[in-house]
């Protein structure tokens, strides 16, 4: 380019290089789609969160509540796979809300919400709800402690996620 052989062999292994980890990002993701790694992370964080190991108490609640529900569906690969979609993502509101909803229905009052809570028979769920609750003085703080609960959560579910893929890049490279 500008007479210099090594300038030229420099930009050539960086190309290379940059091509080479769009190549192995773009792998990465479709790996990632085919195994449903994502979701079933997800998932999994989930069950971890609400003490639900099977996933088949609390979780499968969770995951049949309307809020959740809308926002996934099965694509064209869940069809033919013969899964059935689940939402890669669920925004701390609506995990907050729906949750509120299945273990404390329709409370407005947040002592109602206390006492359907501590009435709750996951004592793992109940022991952590129950400071968030306490420490607000109104249910909108209370699903927003609920919610910071959630969110700091699924920083460390993305964690595993991170290290999972870090693996299939490492074996791809």
């Amino acid at each position: 380019v500008f007479g210099s052989v090594i300038l030229d062999v420099a930009i050539g292994v960086i190309f290379l290089y940059v091509l080479l980890s769009l190549i192995c990002s773009t792998i990465t993701e479709g790996i990632a789609r085919v195994v449903a790694m994502r979701s079933s992370n997800l998932q999994e964080g989930i069950r971890n969160l609400l003490n639900d190991p099977k996933g088949s108490g609390l979780t499968k609640k969770l995951y049949d509540h309307a809020l959740i529900k809308g926002l996934y569906r099965a694509g064209w690969f869940d069809r033919l796979s013969g899964r059935g979609g689940k939402p890669s993502y669920i925004p701390s509101r609506t995990f907050t809300l729906a949750l509120f909803d299945t273990i404390a229905g329709t409370g407005k009052d947040l002592g109602q919400v206390k006492r359907k809570v501590a009435d709750y028979e996951n004592e793992q769920v109940k022991d952590a709800l129950l400071p968030l609750l306490d420490e607000a003085e109104d249910l909108k703080e209370a699903r927003k402690n609920v919610a910071g609960w959630y969110d700091d959560v699924m920083e460390r579910v993305s964690g595993w996620y991170k290290r999972r893929t870090h693996v299939i890049v490492l074996l791809l490279g």
